[in-house]
């Protein structure tokens, strides 16, 4: 017999009423993780599940569904749907009455016991949806060092819940000086200074600039960060890049970086993290190690590629461990 180990109503509507949400969507997203009896999360799979909704923990009345869908894809045991997409909206979860959902999987095995979930009044579903931040610096900054990264901007955002949030920072570059080999690298970080992340962080620049004159490329840098309820800075940063033999420059115009507060992913949210956040997960990967020719002196943290949704599980454990 399977267990679901959890599953969330996720509310991600905002700047607008539940009431115009449930007339233009049409659906409510529900994720859920199936196991084992012991725990063993599922293998990569298909499944036909059935979702109906009752007033009562078990017998009661049914007030919504069921709702087939009939190829639902287990990622680990994970799976996200949206309920009503089939048979329409469930308007029940805006009533306010305790409210109790009954899944079925492969047409025959009822997980028990129901899960108790929430019904909000429609005002509820503004305060957990996507929010922007962004932080714009109108200096000039001339980048020289290659032992620390050097911030450009800076923003900060207060997330309502725990959830993800990505991160972008760009700016534009202006090389000259130099018939030379001419870098420079920008990443995303929490934390002043330091080293470029392996994996992480953006190139741009020339090995042979045509002229010694004004040269303009564009840099970016991402990341994507899983948060609990709070504030954060975020910080975009640049460093002169080895090969460059310092004798031309590198100076950064019109630096901008924005947050993005998203409270729950529709599929895998791969990121780079660096080795001392790597025992936070239970998979990851290694990343191959910098060309030497591009590294030079620059000191790189090693880095490690991993899912966040990791880290949005664990904390989904945990409520349902703390509600029950």
């Amino acid at each position: 017999m399977r267990k679901l180990v959890f599953g969330t109503i996720l509310f991600v509507f905002v700047l607008m009423s539940a009431g115009l949400i449930m007339a233009q969507a049409n659906f409510v997203p529900y994720e859920g993780r199936l196991t084992t009896p012991t725990g063993t999360r599922l293998v990569d799979d298909t499944a036909t599940m059935e979702f109906s909704i009752y007033d009562a923990l078990s017998a009661g009345t049914l007030l919504w569904g069921p709702e087939l869908h009939p190829a639902v894809r287990l990622d680990n045991g994970v799976f996200n749907i949206q309920l009503g997409s089939i048979i329409g909206s469930p308007a029940v979860f805006f009533t306010g009455s305790p409210l109790f959902l009954e899944i079925k999987v492969r047409e025959s095995e009822v997980l028990t016991p129901r899960q108790a979930i929430s019904s909000v009044p429609y005002a509820i579903h503004t305060l957990n949806g996507p929010g922007i931040a962004q932080d714009r610096n109108g200096s000039l900054f001339a980048i020289t060092s290659t032992i620390d990264m050097a911030d450009l901007a800076v923003v900060t955002i207060t997330i309502p819940s725990d959830g993800y949030i990505f991160v972008e920072g760009r700016a534009m570059v202006r090389f000259s000086g130099t018939l030379t080999a001419n870098y420079l690298a920008a990443q995303i970080d929490e934390t002043p200074g330091g080293p470029a992340i392996g994996g992480r962080f953006s190139l741009v620049g020339m090995a042979s600039p045509p002229n010694a004159s004004l040269i303009f490329h564009e840099v970016t840098a991402q990341q994507t960060y899983f948060k609990t309820a709070g504030t954060y800075a975020f910080r975009l940063e640049a460093i002169r890049f080895i090969p460059s033999d310092g004798s031309g420059s590198r100076d950064i115009f019109y630096p901008v970086v924005t947050a993005i507060f998203l409270p729950v992913a529709y599929g895998p949210v791969t990121t780079v993290v660096s080795s001392a956040q790597v025992p936070g997960f239970k998979s990851s990967r290694a990343l191959p190690g910098e060309d030497v020719t591009l590294s030079g002196q620059v000191t790189m943290e090693p880095s490690h590629q991993v899912d966040l949704r990791e880290l949005e599980l664990i904390k989904q454990t945990e409520k349902a461990k703390d509600d029950n």
